[in-house]
Protein backbone atom coordinates (compact mmCIF):
# COMPACT_ATOMS: atom_id res chain seq x y z
CA UNK A 1 0.00 0.00 0.00
CA UNK A 2 2.91 2.05 0.81
CA UNK A 3 4.59 1.45 -2.68
CA UNK A 4 1.66 2.29 -4.44
CA UNK A 5 1.52 5.58 -2.40
CA UNK A 6 5.00 6.44 -3.17
CA UNK A 7 4.70 5.57 -6.73
CA UNK A 8 1.68 7.91 -7.34
CA UNK A 9 3.32 10.64 -5.41
CA UNK A 10 6.03 11.55 -9.08
CA UNK A 11 3.01 11.02 -11.16
CA UNK A 12 1.14 13.41 -9.10
CA UNK A 13 4.02 15.96 -9.14
CA UNK A 14 4.22 15.39 -13.03
CA UNK A 15 0.66 15.84 -13.92
CA UNK A 16 0.32 19.29 -11.46
CA UNK A 17 3.71 20.44 -13.26
CA UNK A 18 1.56 19.66 -16.61
CA UNK A 19 -0.84 21.53 -15.91
CA UNK A 20 1.16 24.77 -15.30
CA UNK A 21 0.99 24.67 -19.16
CA UNK A 22 -2.76 25.46 -19.15
CA UNK A 23 -3.19 28.28 -16.69
CA UNK A 24 -6.57 29.49 -15.36
CA UNK A 25 -6.81 33.07 -15.62
CA UNK A 26 -9.22 35.44 -12.87
CA UNK A 27 -11.94 35.67 -13.47
CA UNK A 28 -13.34 38.89 -15.43
CA UNK A 29 -16.74 40.81 -14.51
CA UNK A 30 -18.45 41.22 -18.19
CA UNK A 31 -20.74 44.26 -19.34
CA UNK A 32 -21.89 45.74 -22.09
CA UNK A 33 -18.96 48.22 -22.16
CA UNK A 34 -16.63 45.22 -22.63
CA UNK A 35 -18.69 43.78 -25.36
CA UNK A 36 -18.89 47.11 -27.11
CA UNK A 37 -15.12 46.96 -27.34
CA UNK A 38 -14.65 43.82 -28.55
CA UNK A 39 -16.88 44.38 -31.51
CA UNK A 40 -15.39 47.49 -32.33
CA UNK A 41 -12.03 45.84 -32.08
CA UNK A 42 -13.53 43.29 -34.52
CA UNK A 43 -15.01 45.83 -36.99
CA UNK A 44 -10.88 47.19 -36.87
CA UNK A 45 -9.48 44.48 -37.21
CA UNK A 46 -11.48 43.50 -40.45
CA UNK A 47 -10.71 47.10 -42.05
CA UNK A 48 -7.31 46.52 -41.30
CA UNK A 49 -7.17 42.88 -42.92
CA UNK A 50 -8.80 44.43 -46.18
CA UNK A 51 -6.95 47.43 -46.57
CA UNK A 52 -4.03 44.65 -46.96
CA UNK A 53 -5.18 43.89 -50.45
CA UNK A 54 -4.01 46.42 -53.07
CA UNK A 55 -4.99 46.87 -56.82
CA UNK A 56 -9.20 46.27 -57.29
CA UNK A 57 -8.69 46.25 -53.40
CA UNK A 58 -10.47 43.18 -51.55
CA UNK A 59 -14.16 43.92 -52.23
CA UNK A 60 -13.28 43.90 -55.97
CA UNK A 61 -11.10 40.93 -56.68
CA UNK A 62 -10.87 37.48 -56.37
CA UNK A 63 -7.55 35.34 -56.66
CA UNK A 64 -6.25 31.09 -56.47
CA UNK A 65 -8.07 28.92 -54.69
CA UNK A 66 -10.90 30.97 -54.03
CA UNK A 67 -11.64 31.68 -57.50
CA UNK A 68 -10.80 28.28 -59.47
CA UNK A 69 -11.83 25.97 -56.76
CA UNK A 70 -14.09 27.16 -54.26
CA UNK A 71 -15.64 30.05 -56.51
CA UNK A 72 -15.66 27.66 -59.66
CA UNK A 73 -17.61 24.53 -58.34
CA UNK A 74 -20.27 26.58 -55.87
CA UNK A 75 -21.75 28.97 -58.78
CA UNK A 76 -21.49 25.87 -60.57
CA UNK A 77 -22.44 22.57 -58.80
CA UNK A 78 -24.79 21.12 -56.38
CA UNK A 79 -23.71 22.40 -52.79
CA UNK A 80 -22.55 19.32 -51.28
CA UNK A 81 -20.28 18.34 -54.01
CA UNK A 82 -18.53 21.65 -53.94
CA UNK A 83 -18.56 21.37 -49.57
CA UNK A 84 -16.82 18.10 -49.70
CA UNK A 85 -14.79 18.93 -52.99
CA UNK A 86 -11.47 18.06 -52.14
CA UNK A 87 -8.05 20.25 -52.50
CA UNK A 88 -4.76 19.52 -52.18
CA UNK A 89 -4.83 15.97 -50.26
CA UNK A 90 -7.70 16.81 -48.04
CA UNK A 91 -10.66 18.58 -47.21
CA UNK A 92 -11.67 22.43 -46.59
CA UNK A 93 -15.15 22.16 -45.24
CA UNK A 94 -15.24 25.67 -43.37
CA UNK A 95 -14.30 27.87 -45.96
CA UNK A 96 -16.20 25.83 -48.60
CA UNK A 97 -19.05 26.18 -46.79
CA UNK A 98 -18.44 30.15 -46.56
CA UNK A 99 -18.52 29.97 -50.14
CA UNK A 100 -21.27 28.65 -50.59
CA UNK A 101 -23.27 31.20 -48.43
CA UNK A 102 -21.11 33.98 -50.12
CA UNK A 103 -22.55 32.59 -53.46
CA UNK A 104 -26.01 33.38 -52.42
CA UNK A 105 -25.78 36.89 -52.85
CA UNK A 106 -25.58 38.75 -55.56
CA UNK A 107 -22.83 38.12 -58.10
CA UNK A 108 -21.08 41.67 -57.82
CA UNK A 109 -21.55 40.87 -54.35
CA UNK A 110 -19.67 37.81 -53.74
CA UNK A 111 -15.87 38.16 -53.97
CA UNK A 112 -16.38 41.31 -51.30
CA UNK A 113 -18.43 38.89 -48.99
CA UNK A 114 -15.78 36.03 -49.28
CA UNK A 115 -12.64 38.82 -48.58
CA UNK A 116 -15.16 39.96 -45.22
CA UNK A 117 -15.73 36.46 -43.78
CA UNK A 118 -11.61 36.01 -44.58
CA UNK A 119 -10.44 39.25 -42.89
CA UNK A 120 -13.02 38.04 -40.07
CA UNK A 121 -11.26 35.16 -39.59
CA UNK A 122 -8.12 36.35 -39.37
CA UNK A 123 -9.55 39.09 -36.87
CA UNK A 124 -11.13 36.03 -34.93
CA UNK A 125 -7.51 33.82 -34.59
CA UNK A 126 -6.22 37.21 -32.97
CA UNK A 127 -9.38 37.75 -30.26
CA UNK A 128 -8.33 34.15 -29.92
CA UNK A 129 -4.92 34.72 -29.14
CA UNK A 130 -5.75 37.97 -27.35
CA UNK A 131 -8.11 36.21 -24.94
CA UNK A 132 -6.86 32.96 -24.86
CA UNK A 133 -3.01 34.16 -23.19
CA UNK A 134 -4.61 36.06 -20.55
CA UNK A 135 -3.28 33.22 -18.34
CA UNK A 136 0.44 33.96 -19.15
CA UNK A 137 -0.07 37.73 -19.81
CA UNK A 138 -2.61 39.67 -17.66
CA UNK A 139 -1.84 42.51 -19.38
CA UNK A 140 -4.25 44.03 -22.00
CA UNK A 141 -1.75 45.93 -24.07
CA UNK A 142 0.79 43.20 -23.76
CA UNK A 143 -1.85 40.75 -24.95
CA UNK A 144 -2.63 42.84 -27.78
CA UNK A 145 1.04 42.55 -29.18
CA UNK A 146 0.62 38.44 -28.66
CA UNK A 147 -2.66 39.22 -30.87
CA UNK A 148 -1.39 41.74 -33.65
CA UNK A 149 0.76 39.28 -35.56
CA UNK A 150 -2.65 36.89 -36.80
CA UNK A 151 -3.31 40.02 -38.49
CA UNK A 152 -0.53 41.77 -39.57
CA UNK A 153 1.93 39.12 -40.35
CA UNK A 154 4.57 40.10 -42.40
CA UNK A 155 4.95 37.19 -44.72
CA UNK A 156 3.19 35.29 -47.37
CA UNK A 157 1.02 37.60 -48.67
CA UNK A 158 1.88 36.70 -51.85
CA UNK A 159 0.21 33.64 -51.40
CA UNK A 160 -2.25 34.26 -48.88
CA UNK A 161 -4.79 37.82 -48.82
CA UNK A 162 -7.90 37.74 -47.50
CA UNK A 163 -8.44 34.26 -49.17
CA UNK A 164 -10.85 31.67 -47.66
CA UNK A 165 -8.35 29.15 -48.91
CA UNK A 166 -5.51 30.34 -46.93
CA UNK A 167 -6.94 30.79 -43.73
CA UNK A 168 -6.31 26.80 -42.29
CA UNK A 169 -1.76 28.34 -42.10
CA UNK A 170 -2.99 31.31 -39.57
CA UNK A 171 -5.71 28.80 -37.79
CA UNK A 172 -3.01 26.27 -36.77
CA UNK A 173 -1.53 29.50 -34.51
CA UNK A 174 -5.25 29.72 -33.27
CA UNK A 175 -5.55 26.23 -33.19
CA UNK A 176 -2.07 26.20 -30.24
CA UNK A 177 -4.23 29.53 -27.86
CA UNK A 178 -7.50 27.37 -28.48
CA UNK A 179 -5.88 23.74 -26.40
CA UNK A 180 -4.01 26.23 -23.55
CA UNK A 181 -7.19 28.27 -23.30
CA UNK A 182 -9.19 27.66 -20.11
CA UNK A 183 -12.10 30.04 -20.65
CA UNK A 184 -13.99 32.01 -17.46
CA UNK A 185 -16.76 32.65 -19.14
CA UNK A 186 -20.18 30.64 -21.05
CA UNK A 187 -19.51 32.48 -24.58
CA UNK A 188 -15.39 31.04 -24.25
CA UNK A 189 -16.62 28.04 -23.26
CA UNK A 190 -19.05 27.55 -26.44
CA UNK A 191 -16.70 29.70 -29.22
CA UNK A 192 -13.49 27.52 -28.25
CA UNK A 193 -15.36 23.83 -29.36
CA UNK A 194 -16.89 25.68 -32.70
CA UNK A 195 -13.60 27.29 -33.73
CA UNK A 196 -11.73 23.51 -33.18
CA UNK A 197 -14.18 22.34 -35.23
CA UNK A 198 -13.75 24.56 -37.94
CA UNK A 199 -10.22 24.70 -37.84
CA UNK A 200 -9.93 20.71 -38.02
CA UNK A 201 -12.35 19.71 -40.48
CA UNK A 202 -10.47 22.56 -42.65
CA UNK A 203 -6.79 21.61 -42.36
CA UNK A 204 -5.24 17.79 -41.70
CA UNK A 205 -2.64 19.86 -40.54
CA UNK A 206 -3.50 20.29 -37.13
CA UNK A 207 -2.62 16.69 -36.31
CA UNK A 208 0.81 18.33 -34.85
CA UNK A 209 -1.09 19.22 -31.80
CA UNK A 210 -2.32 15.81 -30.97
CA UNK A 211 0.04 15.21 -28.02
CA UNK A 212 -1.18 18.88 -26.49
CA UNK A 213 -4.31 17.93 -26.63
CA UNK A 214 -3.92 14.58 -24.67
CA UNK A 215 -1.89 16.37 -22.57
CA UNK A 216 -5.00 18.66 -21.64
CA UNK A 217 -6.99 16.01 -21.38
CA UNK A 218 -5.01 13.89 -18.65
CA UNK A 219 -4.86 17.42 -16.60
CA UNK A 220 -7.43 20.02 -17.15
CA UNK A 221 -10.82 17.36 -17.11
CA UNK A 222 -13.48 19.99 -17.65
CA UNK A 223 -16.18 20.01 -19.46
CA UNK A 224 -14.74 22.82 -21.91
CA UNK A 225 -11.65 20.30 -22.47
CA UNK A 226 -14.07 17.66 -23.77
CA UNK A 227 -16.22 19.53 -26.07
CA UNK A 228 -12.95 20.96 -27.42
CA UNK A 229 -11.46 17.34 -27.82
CA UNK A 230 -14.37 15.79 -29.58
CA UNK A 231 -14.76 19.14 -31.84
CA UNK A 232 -10.84 18.61 -32.41
CA UNK A 233 -11.20 14.55 -32.86
CA UNK A 234 -14.33 14.56 -35.23
CA UNK A 235 -12.08 16.71 -37.31
CA UNK A 236 -9.21 15.25 -37.50
CA UNK A 237 -11.15 11.54 -38.19
CA UNK A 238 -12.73 13.13 -40.84
CA UNK A 239 -9.65 14.16 -42.58
CA UNK A 240 -7.52 11.34 -41.70
CA UNK A 241 -10.49 9.09 -43.17
CA UNK A 242 -11.00 10.77 -46.11
CA UNK A 243 -7.02 10.15 -46.92
CA UNK A 244 -6.77 6.76 -45.98
CA UNK A 245 -9.81 5.69 -48.40
CA UNK A 246 -8.44 7.76 -51.03
CA UNK A 247 -11.26 10.14 -51.50
CA UNK A 248 -9.16 13.28 -52.63
CA UNK A 249 -7.32 14.17 -55.13
CA UNK A 250 -3.49 13.65 -54.98
CA UNK A 251 -1.54 16.26 -53.88
CA UNK A 252 1.00 17.82 -56.35
CA UNK A 253 4.17 16.76 -54.94
CA UNK A 254 7.91 17.91 -56.15
CA UNK A 255 9.88 16.00 -54.12
CA UNK A 256 9.37 14.34 -50.58
CA UNK A 257 11.99 15.49 -48.06
CA UNK A 258 11.19 13.56 -44.58
CA UNK A 259 14.63 15.03 -42.94
CA UNK A 260 14.53 16.15 -40.12
CA UNK A 261 18.17 18.30 -40.32
CA UNK A 262 17.10 19.77 -43.95
CA UNK A 263 13.84 20.74 -41.99
CA UNK A 264 16.04 22.14 -39.18
CA UNK A 265 18.14 23.81 -41.85
CA UNK A 266 14.70 25.89 -43.52
CA UNK A 267 13.70 26.97 -40.01
CA UNK A 268 17.02 28.97 -39.01
CA UNK A 269 17.44 30.22 -42.62
CA UNK A 270 14.12 30.95 -43.69
CA UNK A 271 11.19 30.62 -41.16
CA UNK A 272 13.29 33.03 -38.17
CA UNK A 273 14.69 35.65 -40.64
CA UNK A 274 11.28 36.26 -42.81
CA UNK A 275 9.46 36.26 -39.09
CA UNK A 276 11.70 38.96 -37.44
CA UNK A 277 12.37 41.12 -40.78
CA UNK A 278 10.12 40.46 -43.06
CA UNK A 279 9.65 39.15 -46.85
CA UNK A 280 10.11 42.35 -48.64
CA UNK A 281 13.86 42.01 -47.04
CA UNK A 282 13.92 38.27 -46.63
CA UNK A 283 12.86 37.51 -49.93
CA UNK A 284 10.70 34.22 -50.13
CA UNK A 285 11.66 34.06 -54.22
CA UNK A 286 15.96 33.62 -53.55
CA UNK A 287 18.08 32.75 -50.92
CA UNK A 288 18.58 34.77 -48.13
CA UNK A 289 21.75 36.98 -47.83
CA UNK A 290 23.51 35.23 -44.65
CA UNK A 291 24.30 38.67 -43.05
CA UNK A 292 20.39 38.81 -43.10
CA UNK A 293 19.95 35.66 -41.46
CA UNK A 294 22.85 36.38 -39.06
CA UNK A 295 20.83 39.40 -38.00
CA UNK A 296 17.96 37.72 -37.39
CA UNK A 297 19.54 35.13 -34.88
CA UNK A 298 21.85 37.94 -33.08
CA UNK A 299 17.97 39.81 -32.78
CA UNK A 300 17.06 36.47 -31.13
CA UNK A 301 20.21 35.91 -28.78
CA UNK A 302 19.54 39.18 -27.77
CA UNK A 303 16.49 38.28 -26.67
CA UNK A 304 17.25 34.76 -24.84
CA UNK A 305 20.00 36.80 -23.08
CA UNK A 306 17.56 39.23 -21.99
CA UNK A 307 15.47 36.24 -20.21
CA UNK A 308 18.17 33.96 -18.93
CA UNK A 309 19.68 37.30 -17.00
CA UNK A 310 15.65 37.77 -15.82
CA UNK A 311 15.91 41.30 -17.12
CA UNK A 312 11.60 40.04 -17.54
CA UNK A 313 9.66 37.93 -16.11
CA UNK A 314 10.03 34.36 -18.95
CA UNK A 315 7.26 32.10 -19.07
CA UNK A 316 9.85 29.62 -20.16
CA UNK A 317 6.87 26.89 -20.76
CA UNK A 318 4.94 28.82 -22.94
CA UNK A 319 8.21 29.86 -25.05
CA UNK A 320 9.61 26.28 -25.78
CA UNK A 321 6.18 25.03 -26.56
CA UNK A 322 5.40 27.34 -29.23
CA UNK A 323 8.91 27.16 -30.43
CA UNK A 324 8.49 23.18 -30.67
CA UNK A 325 5.19 23.28 -32.52
CA UNK A 326 6.55 26.24 -34.33
CA UNK A 327 8.96 23.78 -36.14
CA UNK A 328 6.86 20.69 -36.36
CA UNK A 329 4.33 22.95 -38.06
CA UNK A 330 7.10 24.07 -40.44
CA UNK A 331 8.07 20.13 -41.04
CA UNK A 332 4.68 18.94 -41.57
CA UNK A 333 4.26 21.83 -44.27
CA UNK A 334 6.99 21.48 -46.38
CA UNK A 335 8.46 18.09 -45.69
CA UNK A 336 5.38 16.33 -48.32
CA UNK A 337 6.42 19.01 -50.67
CA UNK A 338 9.61 19.33 -50.73
CA UNK A 339 10.19 22.64 -50.83
CA UNK A 340 8.90 26.03 -48.40
CA UNK A 341 6.70 27.74 -50.45
CA UNK A 342 6.32 31.31 -48.67
CA UNK A 343 2.58 30.71 -47.18
CA UNK A 344 4.23 27.71 -45.58
CA UNK A 345 5.56 30.29 -42.69
CA UNK A 346 2.63 31.75 -41.73
CA UNK A 347 1.74 29.31 -38.89
CA UNK A 348 5.81 28.92 -37.91
CA UNK A 349 6.26 32.61 -37.98
CA UNK A 350 3.18 33.30 -35.68
CA UNK A 351 4.18 30.69 -33.22
CA UNK A 352 7.53 31.94 -33.04
CA UNK A 353 5.93 36.08 -31.94
CA UNK A 354 4.26 33.96 -29.29
CA UNK A 355 7.66 32.30 -28.02
CA UNK A 356 9.61 35.91 -28.26
CA UNK A 357 6.24 37.57 -26.03
CA UNK A 358 6.78 34.24 -23.75
CA UNK A 359 10.40 35.57 -23.56
CA UNK A 360 10.24 39.71 -23.09
CA UNK A 361 7.04 39.21 -20.78
CA UNK A 362 7.55 42.07 -18.45
CA UNK A 363 6.94 41.71 -14.70
CA UNK A 364 8.06 41.99 -11.13
CA UNK A 365 11.67 41.70 -10.38
CA UNK A 366 12.73 37.92 -8.31
CA UNK A 367 11.90 37.59 -4.84
CA UNK A 368 15.15 38.18 -3.45
CA UNK A 369 15.70 41.49 -5.43
CA UNK A 370 12.44 42.56 -3.68
CA UNK A 371 13.35 41.70 -0.27
CA UNK A 372 16.34 43.74 0.15
CA UNK A 373 14.67 46.98 -0.74
CA UNK A 374 17.81 48.65 -2.29
CA UNK A 375 15.92 52.23 -2.97
CA UNK A 376 14.61 54.04 -6.20
CA UNK A 377 17.60 53.61 -8.66
CA UNK A 378 17.95 50.22 -8.60
CA UNK A 379 15.23 48.74 -6.50
CA UNK A 380 12.39 46.46 -7.55
CA UNK A 381 10.10 49.56 -8.79
CA UNK A 382 13.24 50.62 -11.61
CA UNK A 383 13.59 46.99 -12.17
CA UNK A 384 9.82 46.24 -12.95
CA UNK A 385 9.52 49.60 -15.37
CA UNK A 386 12.89 48.29 -16.92
CA UNK A 387 11.12 44.80 -17.32
CA UNK A 388 9.24 46.39 -20.00
CA UNK A 389 11.75 47.64 -21.80
CA UNK A 390 12.94 44.60 -24.29
CA UNK A 391 9.34 44.11 -25.07
CA UNK A 392 8.55 47.84 -25.96
CA UNK A 393 12.08 47.47 -27.93
CA UNK A 394 10.75 44.51 -29.74
CA UNK A 395 7.51 46.07 -30.39
CA UNK A 396 8.82 49.35 -31.74
CA UNK A 397 11.30 46.97 -34.31
CA UNK A 398 8.29 44.56 -34.76
CA UNK A 399 6.02 47.42 -36.03
CA UNK A 400 8.65 48.89 -38.32
CA UNK A 401 8.51 45.52 -39.96
CA UNK A 402 4.79 44.98 -39.75
CA UNK A 403 4.20 48.67 -41.97
CA UNK A 404 6.79 47.74 -44.63
CA UNK A 405 5.42 44.90 -45.37
CA UNK A 406 1.81 45.08 -44.82
CA UNK A 407 0.58 46.11 -48.22
CA UNK A 408 2.75 43.48 -51.14
CA UNK A 409 2.50 42.86 -54.71
CA UNK A 410 0.81 39.71 -55.68
CA UNK A 411 -1.54 37.87 -57.87
CA UNK A 412 -4.48 39.33 -56.44
CA UNK A 413 -3.26 42.89 -56.69
CA UNK A 414 -2.76 42.41 -60.70
CA UNK A 415 -5.34 40.61 -61.56
CA UNK A 416 -8.42 42.44 -63.31
CA UNK A 417 -11.32 43.93 -61.20
CA UNK A 418 -14.76 41.86 -60.08
CA UNK A 419 -16.40 44.46 -62.37
CA UNK A 420 -14.22 44.44 -65.19
CA UNK A 421 -14.94 40.70 -65.59
CA UNK A 422 -18.69 40.40 -65.33
CA UNK A 423 -18.88 43.06 -67.39
CA UNK A 424 -16.79 41.09 -70.10
CA UNK A 425 -19.12 38.11 -68.88
CA UNK A 426 -22.26 39.96 -69.62
CA UNK A 427 -21.67 40.59 -72.84
CA UNK A 428 -20.45 36.95 -73.94
CA UNK A 429 -23.67 35.94 -71.50
CA UNK A 430 -25.98 37.83 -74.43
CA UNK A 431 -25.19 35.54 -77.04
CA UNK A 432 -27.36 32.78 -77.57
CA UNK A 433 -26.07 29.57 -76.87
CA UNK A 434 -24.25 30.87 -74.32
CA UNK A 435 -24.02 29.19 -70.97
CA UNK A 436 -20.78 30.08 -68.93
CA UNK A 437 -18.22 32.74 -69.15
CA UNK A 438 -14.95 31.37 -68.42
CA UNK A 439 -11.77 34.36 -66.95
CA UNK A 440 -8.50 32.65 -66.86
CA UNK A 441 -6.08 34.70 -65.58
CA UNK A 442 -2.22 33.55 -64.68
CA UNK A 443 -2.69 29.94 -63.56
CA UNK A 444 -6.75 29.67 -62.13
CA UNK A 445 -9.18 29.31 -64.04
CA UNK A 446 -13.22 30.51 -63.00
CA UNK A 447 -15.94 29.72 -65.40
CA UNK A 448 -19.57 31.57 -64.27
CA UNK A 449 -22.45 30.42 -65.79
CA UNK A 450 -24.68 32.60 -67.66
CA UNK A 451 -27.92 31.78 -65.95
CA UNK A 452 -26.40 33.98 -62.68
CA UNK A 453 -25.27 36.95 -65.39
CA UNK A 454 -28.30 37.66 -67.02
Amino acid sequence: MSDSKAASKPNQRLLLWLAEFFPLADPVASDWRQFLLIGLSILIGVAVCLLRTGGAGALDSIWIEDAGVFLDQALRGPWYQSILGSLNGYWHIGPRVLTEIASLFPLPWIPGVMSVFAAFALTAFAVVAYTASRGYFPSQWYRLLVAAPAILVPLGQTQSNNDLAGLHLPALCAMFWILLWRPTTRLGSVVAPILAAFITFSSVLCVVFVPLLVIRLLVVRTRTTVAVAVAYFSGLQFQLTGILLGAHNPTTVRHHRYEPLWVLGEYARTAVPRSLLGERWVSPFVDPQPLLIELAWLIVGIILVVAFRKVTAPAWRLAVLATFHSVIALGVAIAPMGCVEPRYVIAPSLLIYAAIWALLRPGRPPREVQARGLGTLGGPSERRRRSHVPAIAFAVGLSIVFAVNYRMENGRSSSPSWRSILREATTVCQRPKAREYTFVHSWWTLRIPCARVR
